[in-house]
């Protein structure tokens, strides 16, 4: 690929006097012979005689000035724009590829403080280690990426990266030397990510990083896409709009800047109509050209170029809010909050916190006083007791009235304390209905345990006659049997119902009425 300049006025590198994969000593061979047979065919109709009558059979007068500026213009035309086109495309992907670069490696290094969440109380040293360490490896690995993009690699001062000096001098020695020893020539990006995964890899292994090892492999693609998105911009700055493509439209614009004022002058008679024309076309086209320059290369310190520094701020910002102890807050719902769908539903507005802390009146909750925050009330065991009239509750006797000469000034309510004294009453009133109702369905229950267990008893009752009358059917077959075994009379035996009861009674041959008692 050739490397060239944009500025005309370079003579080594430039973009119109560098000869080395032009085309245009190609196009000259082509261009040359033709331009000299229109020469000749005009100098032969105005000197040659007859010529003129030859010219005018052709048709050549036909053909008006503007068709051959339009014709001029039609190519260069198509290829500024075609530039333009292309350049926009560039400057876009390499705005889109440095916001997922920046996306991706927050997501990795948020995703490993969420699961070294879980070791602090265990490990609290080894995370603040890890973290500490993690937070000053991915703001160099952005910085050096964006030196990288930017072609700045070589400059006395990079980006700004977080406290540099806290990393231990072996990790500083490696990347200094990576880069500096002229042997080596390794890629500092490279070596910090590599660098991050052993960090990964051991903390995970000495238990900082307590997570399935399937989801924090989810670490490592998040942070070799983020690489593959800094290739994908590296491919933007290595790879120039095609050397051919500039130097044509270069030299077709010089070209162009010449021969319009000629069209223009042929076309009209007034000079001030001639020039604003002339600067139209002119002005417009050589516009556009230097619009594609300075878009097809997005990544520098021009004034059209993308705020790399504003993309490092941006990182060194979101690592120092990882940092932080809010970092690790749980959230959570208060008593206060709507449980059922309608609540939920009804509360829903276009309010933002600090709206919600100015109607409460107070600031958030601070982390000493997470015990306050209950999400469901308990409570207390209600025994059913027989329902007695609501007592009237006694009068409360009114305070007594100050005179107005001498009552002194009402204290200005805080802001938001009338609402939170409305919530609070609300609350105390739920509170009650929810007593009473529980208190009622305690006493229903108690009433059908009391049910129930009499019905149990007679049951009991029941089954306990019905298995000893089978007893004594049992004992009468038996004695039948023996007799008739032994030869005697078998003594007469009456079963009848008793009145009154469902057992039955026993009447013997001897006159005797056993009959058994109910139970």
């Amino acid at each position: 690929m050739i490397e060239y300049s944009n500025d005309i006025l370079v003579r080594n590198g430039g973009v119109f006097f560098r000869w080395d994969g032009s085309v245009i000593p190609a196009a000259l061979v082509v261009a040359v012979p033709s331009s000299i047979l229109a020469a000749l065919l005009v100098y032969f109709s105005n000197e040659v005689e007859g010529g003129k009558e030859i010219r005018d059979n052709i048709g050549v007068d036909q053909v008006k000035a503007s068709q051959l500026w339009a014709a001029l213009t039609g190519t260069l035309v198509f290829l500024i724009g075609f530039r333009t086109n292309k350049a926009y495309q560039r400057f876009w992907d390499g705005t889109t590829l440095l916001h997922q670069m920046w996306g991706e490696w927050f997501d990795a290094a948020s995703c490993l403080f969420a699961f070294s969440h879980l070791s602090r109380n265990a490990h609290l040293e080894k995370v603040q280690c890890f973290r500490h360490t993690l937070i000053r490896l991915m703001s160099l690995c952005h910085g050096s990426a964006l030196e990288e993009i930017s072609l700045q690699a070589d400059a006395n001062e990079g980006y700004p990266c977080l406290d540099l000096g806290g990393l231990d001098l072996e990790s500083l020695t490696w990347l200094m030397k990576c880069k500096q020893d002229t042997s080596l020539k390794f890629n500092r990006v490279e070596v910090i990510i590599h660098m991050i995964q052993v960090l990964i890899v051991e903390n995970q292994d000495n238990g900082v990083l307590k997570i399935p090892p399937p989801i924090l492999s989810r670490v490592f693609q998040t942070i070799s896409r983020g690489q593959v998105n800094l290739a994908n911009c590296k491919k933007i700055t290595a790879t120039l709009f095609p050397f051919p493509y500039a130097q044509l439209i270069t030299i077709g614009l010089m070209i162009f800047s010449l021969l319009t004022p000629i069209a223009m002058s042929s076309i009209l008679q007034q000079a001030h109509w001639a020039f604003l024309y002339n600067m139209v076309p002119v002005f417009g086209l050589v516009a556009l050209n230097l619009v594609a320059c300075e878009l097809e290369m997005p990544f520098g310190g021009d004034a059209n170029d993308l705020p790399l520094e504003e993309f490092q701020e941006h990182m060194n910002n979101s690592m120092l809010m990882l940092i932080r102890d809010e970092s690790d807050l749980a959230p959570k719902i208060t008593k206060l909050c709507k449980m059922e769908y309608a609540g939920i539903k009804d509360a829903t507005s276009k309010k933002r916190p600090k709206d919600i802390i100015a109607e409460l009146g107070e600031f958030p909750e601070s982390p000493k006083a997470k015990e306050d925050a209950v999400v469901v009330p308990v409570v207390p065991t209600v025994v059913a007791q027989p329902q007695q009239p609501p007592v009237p509750p006694a009068p409360v006797p009114a305070p007594p009235v100050a005179s107005t000469a001498n009552a002194s000034p009402t204290p200005a309510q805080p802001p938001g304390a009338q609402k939170r004294q409305d919530i609070l009453n609300q609350t105390c009133e739920d509170l009650v209905v929810n007593a009473s109702e529980l208190s009622m369905q305690l006493g229903q229950g108690v009433d059908a345990f009391q049910e129930l267990m009499k019905n149990t008893r007679v049951l009991s009752s029941q089954l306990l006659r019905n298995s000893e009358a089978m007893c004594l059917m049992d004992e009468a077959t038996s004695r039948r049997r023996g007799k008739e075994e032994g030869g005697g009379e078998m003594a007469e035996e009456v079963f009848v119902p008793s009145s009154g009861c469902n057992s039955w009674c026993r009447s013997k041959s001897d006159g005797i009425m056993m009959q058994r008692p109910e139970i």
